[in-house]
């Protein structure tokens, strides 16, 4: 995954958008996950897109987001997180 950022924002939801990984395959779909600081990371949706909306966040809450490209290989690496306090 290359280049997540924050597409826009609101009370309780956020774009995320990234770029498709340059190498491994072609991706079937893509992995979101969230977590706050000092919890574990939490799977929060699957997409066949580079943007996301994620709806029904938690508000007042810093949170880190990130992305995975997955394949009939399987799940490649992490992206860089985004953090966000909505």
């Amino acid at each position: 995954m290359r280049d997540i950022g924050i597409g826009g924002e609101g009370d309780t939801w956020v774009i995320l958008r990234w770029k498709p990984p340059v190498d491994g395959g072609v991706p079937g779909v893509y992995k979101i996950q969230r977590k706050q600081e000092g919890s574990p990371w939490e799977d929060i949706g699957i997409s066949t897109d580079t943007e996301e909306l994620c709806s029904n966040q938690p508000r007042g809450v810093e949170l880190y987001y990130r992305v995975f490209a997955v394949n009939k290989a399987g799940t490649g690496q992490p992206s860089a997180t985004v953090t966000v306090v909505l």
